[in-house]
């Protein structure tokens, strides 16, 4: 929580525009830490997070030790109802579906559970929604 306090996820976007796959490597570490976050009372930013996730995700030249913790981030910002809305609209959903379509056995086979669980999201912002029409017509 002090990497987060510290300012660190402000500094993470100019951390990811260099191309080095190590690096890469160890931000995806980094952020796969800091996301564990999502599900606790911290409050937490997924701007800084996500486009280096989608990125990551989305490159051809980064290998899957790279992308799995990546995909595990995604998955820990994807069962909180405020973080799953930035995760789609961040284009990781694109992100996935191509994943899920490579012959990575590995990261492909992480795929079905992050859209499970932002399918499950978007099922519960609809009755959010609904519950909130309902109770405006009352």
């Amino acid at each position: 929580m002090h990497i987060v306090k510290a300012g660190l996820l402000k500094k993470l976007p100019r951390l990811t525009d260099e191309k080095d796959l190590s690096r890469s490597q160890e931000l995806a570490l980094l952020v796969l830490s800091i996301s564990s976050l999502a599900n606790t009372d911290f409050p937490l930013s997924t701007t800084e997070l996500l486009p280096f996730l989608v990125a990551t995700l989305s490159a051809a030249d980064v290998p899957s030790d790279t992308k799995l913790p990546c995909l595990a981030a995604l998955r820990n910002l994807s069962t909180k109802l405020e973080h799953a809305r930035d995760v789609v609209s961040s284009g990781a959903v694109r992100a996935l579906l191509s994943l899920s379509l490579s012959l990575d056995r590995k990261t492909s086979e992480a795929v079905p559970c992050i859209l499970g669980e932002l399918a499950a999201a978007r099922k519960a912002m609809e009755e959010e929604e609904e519950e909130g029409e309902a109770a405006a017509r009352v």
